[in-house]
């Protein structure tokens, strides 16, 4: 009888589904997708040189430009070309790892261009008025004055005189 209660104490429970908007994300979604994106080029340019070290090709560099085109004058270690089966699988191999590359390059720019948008705002001029605390003294006859600066985070630092 207990069991029976426990399996249904168990099913009974109510688990929150993640939501998929940006609120519930959180802050640290991008840079979750960034670490997944790269361990997936990690394994792939590991999967690549797998293959090769295999045949005894030990310096393949899948990341490189031209690395598709080197494959025809790669030899094994007994000095065979690769297989056909062999190159098709590194070509496919390759294309998803190109693929990855560019969804991380796509991922990049975009956290830049919305870090730069942060710093940008942040930079925004703002008016603010400090009051130094250099107050002229009391004149007779024409009341007082206050030497204040009024700055702007963008531009030099101007002065003013305001009277009363």
């Amino acid at each position: 009888m207990r069991a029976l209660l426990a399996y249904l104490r168990v099913n009974a429970r109510v688990q929150r589904c993640p939501g998929t908007d940006d609120r519930r994300r959180g802050p640290q979604a991008p840079h979750r997708e960034r670490e997944r994106l790269l361990k997936e080029r990690t394994a792939h340019t590991n999967r690549i040189k797998g293959l090769l070290h295999a045949q005894g090709i030990r310096d393949a560099m899948p990341l490189k430009a031209g690395f598709i085109d080197k494959l025809d004058s790669l030899r094994t270690g007994d000095w065979r070309a690769l297989t056909g089966r062999l190159k098709e699988e590194i070509v496919r191999e390759h294309e998803r790892l190109c693929l990855v590359s560019r969804q991380l390059a796509a991922l990049e720019a975009s956290s830049r261009a919305s870090n730069a948008l942060r710093r940008r705002a942040r930079r925004r001029p703002r008016s603010c008025i400090s009051l130094s605390s250099k107050a002229s003294a009391w004149s007779a006859g024409k009341g007082w004055s206050m030497k204040c600066s009024i700055a702007t985070s963008t531009t030099a630092a101007r002065s003013a005189v305001i009277s009363g």
